[in-house]
């Protein structure tokens, strides 16, 4: 049986006035999603990646076109998501527990409801002992954990990640994707992943979107079949270098990478 779409974006614009001109940051961009799938957006500095996570979430308005999740078109903050940034956005007066917990206080749901399941995420992600900690106590890498457990926690559809690992250094980055992989083989969430680094982009997606350069199109896209979980095994597979290698030749083709 085929997987709905649970994400449509249907022909969306957006331009941005600055003091320097207008900046056309997305072109008439379509896709559609289907639940449960790993989808990453790949794309050079620039090209609208960041705009579009913001429009999806309804964070941003679009000057045309429309988005639909789940059938119920985006108009305004779409509760319904979870949301992971680069920045951890982590509350410094708060523990790792009730950072995990804010949307549920702030919602004024239930805690003893859902205290378990953030304590069963923190534990997955390697966190379990640190629910009393605070931010400044936690290394760039336990803070991107707790803000995915929180981005999780209420059960959402849909994830949206816009380069949550980009700061991060390489050790850290490849941890996170192992941890990553086991959260959505556990829960099988459908995930739209951005960023620009093309090897996180093939280690992590069922599908990966290649991107234009500003304003932000859909150049090329390719699907994943490396076997999961796949840490190890797409390092040993010739698929892997494959797909880097074809996605560095279409930024080669557009110019972003000039040799």
């Amino acid at each position: 049986m085929e997987s709905k779409n649970i994400l449509s974006i249907q022909n969306v614009t957006k331009k941005f006035s600055t003091d320097q001109g207008t900046v056309h940051a997305l072109d008439n961009f379509s896709l559609d999603i289907k639940e449960g799938e790993f989808l990453v957006i790949v794309g050079p500095s620039g090209c609208g990646k960041s705009t579009l996570i913001s429009i999806i979430a309804g964070l941003l308005g679009m000057d045309e076109g429309q988005v639909v999740i789940n059938g119920q078109k985006v108009n305004c903050p779409f509760t319904d998501v979870g949301i992971v940034f680069q920045n951890h956005v982590l509350l410094d007066w708060l523990s790792v527990l009730n950072n995990v917990l804010f949307h549920i206080t702030m919602r004024r749901l239930p805690r003893k409801e859902y205290e378990p399941r953030a304590m069963e995420l923190l534990k997955m992600v390697g966190l379990d002992g640190f629910e009393k900690s605070f931010p400044y106590e936690l290394s760039g890498g336990m803070k991107q954990r707790c803000s995915l457990c929180r981005a999780i926690l209420h059960d959402p559809p849909l994830l949206l990640m816009d380069e949550p690992f980009g700061s991060l250094d390489a050790l850290t980055r490849e941890q996170l994707w192992v941890d990553l992989e086991k959260i959505w083989l556990g829960t099988r969430k459908t995930i739209v992943f951005i960023t620009h680094d093309v090897q996180e982009a093939v280690q992590l997606a069922d599908r990966i979107i290649v991107m234009t350069p500003r304003p932000g199109r859909i150049y090329k896209e390719l699907t994943v079949d490396t076997p999961r979980p796949r840490y190890e095994k797409a390092l040993a597979d010739d698929k892997f270098y494959h797909l880097v290698e074809e996605i560095k030749q279409s930024f080669i083709k557009q110019g972003v990478i000039k040799r």
